[in-house]
């Protein structure tokens, strides 16, 4: 009776908390086909930078965020006037503590990465990892020999081949490792998870030998030897993007795919936490040429929610999650992007909530929206929670807090979770162990999830 009433209680605050977004932020004018938007700290200073893939102005850019409000300065260019960069993303290649840049030119059928030369965001000139796929489409990082650097994943579409890259030394130095297919029909995106609950790292695909139906590949061995594809869904209409994600709350990862033909947003349960997939739950088909969809905690509350960019209706929107995979309306954001085709999240501006950036190839334009959360009058408490000393050398201790605490998580500013307990002594935490920088910690109580922002020294 105890539990049942605390789950009916969590429900009822969960419910309360209400994210609204505010208008448009402008951050370019000028990024003729924006094509691709990512969020991600270039040059070191805790602030959530942007770059932007633009087709038409044939270049890779960064804007620097000034002042951790959200205010953006000139376009930095990372690499222009030559190929056709469609994509982008960070990842530290060679394990210097700064985050590099990676991409692909699709006609020119590169896969390269540029270094971040001091931290700062200055660029060195393209290094090459391959040249022999046909119009590679995106490449994401992840450790999948678990030998402790970032290896690299490439799906290429018209030879249908989805490949991955080993960094032989950590210092960003590939060579290709397994072609794991050659039968996926067009790939175009991929993710990399941990679907069978093995440690190590599986892959995810947009397209299978059944055309334009998402597929995963079984690491065997935790060094990148990947088995077949196992078929996820044969149902799905022209997907071209998935993720994966705890969406349930059941502690493994399930799949999310994008169907630009079917005009579906879509999920699949992982049943058994092995990688066994269940039938298609649709979270939305009230979207006209879908392109991109993240997962995120927009609300504050602990479950991942759904944000996400169709074209044809200029829309973007964000679902609720109510922490068992059951998605609430769609939540306009905005409906001012003529073809929006990229989306992302973070916090720009300091208060702990994700704010929303988007990419128009149409109109030219990269900006982000506001995170205006409103929390109910029983989590007003929340706000009252203080944690000092701030900055701090290593223990915090949370003050004003009268609610039982469930967890708190660290998070660093690209995301990663660095430490996680639910075990709270004397309301004190200790970051001693922690880099130098900021993080983020989220406090989970009964009445909601408070984010407050750390500076270690």
């Amino acid at each position: 009776m105890k539990l049942t009433l605390i789950f009916y209680l969590s429900l009822f605050f969960t419910t309360n908390c209400i994210a609204q977004f505010g208008d448009s932020n402008i951050v370019t004018t000028n990024a003729i086909g924006a094509r691709y938007v990512h969020a991600a700290d270039l040059n070191g200073d805790g602030f959530m930078d942007i770059i932007v893939a633009s087709i038409g102005n044939q270049s890779l850019e960064w804007y620097k965020n000034l002042d951790g409000l959200g205010n953006f300065g000139a376009k930095q260019v990372i690499t222009e006037l030559e190929n056709e960069y469609r994509f982008a993303a960070t990842a530290d290649i060679d394990n210097d503590g700064d985050l590099d840049i990676i991409t692909t030119a699709l006609f020119d059928d590169l896969v390269v990465w540029f270094k971040n030369l001091d931290g700062q965001g200055t660029f060195s000139d393209k290094i090459i990892i391959d040249t022999s796929l046909d119009q590679p489409k995106m490449l994401i990082a992840g450790d999948i020999d678990n030998d402790g650097d970032l290896d690299l994943a490439c799906p290429s579409s018209l030879d249908n081949k989805i490949t991955w890259y080993n960094n032989i030394d950590g210092l960003g130095n590939y060579i290709l490792s397994q072609t794991i297919t050659t039968i996926a029909t067009t790939p175009r995106s991929l993710f990399l998870s941990d679907l069978d609950d093995d440690g190590h790292l599986d892959l995810v695909s947009d397209s299978s030998s059944i055309n334009n139906q998402p597929a995963w590949h079984k690491n065997l061995d935790g060094l990148g030897d990947f088995g077949t594809e196992q078929v996820i869904a044969v149902n799905n209409a022209g997907t071209q993007w998935v993720i994966a994600d705890d969406l349930d709350g059941d502690n493994d990862n399930d799949i999310i795919t994008v169907e630009f033909g079917g005009d579906t947003i879509a999920w699949f349960e992982n049943t058994d936490g092995l990688g066994t997939f269940g039938t298609k739950q649709i979270i939305t088909t009230n979207v006209d040429a879908p392109y991109q969809v993240i997962s995120a905690d927009i609300d504050n509350d602990g479950n991942k929610d759904m944000v996400y960019v169709s074209g044809a209706d200029s829309k973007i929107a964000w679902q609720k999650n109510n922490g068992f995979g059951n998605f609430g309306e769609q939540q306009i954001i905005a409906l001012d992007q003529y073809l929006s085709k990229s989306v992302d999240v973070a916090d720009f501006d300091g208060d702990g909530y994700l704010d929303v950036v988007t990419a128009s190839i149409a109109d030219y334009t990269v900006a982000w929206y506001k995170n205006q959360t409103y929390l109910g009058v029983e989590e007003n408490s929340l706000q009252n929670i203080i944690l000092a000393p701030n900055p701090t050398r290593g223990m915090v201790t949370l003050h004003n807090s009268n609610l039982p605490i469930q967890t708190i998580s660290i998070y660093d500013m690209v995301g990663k979770k660095v430490w996680h307990t639910a075990q709270v002594l004397n309301h004190q935490i200790n970051l001693s162990k922690l880099k130098t920088g900021i993080y983020l910690i989220h406090i989970k109580t009964r009445q909601g999830v408070l984010v407050k922002k750390v500076i270690k020294e």
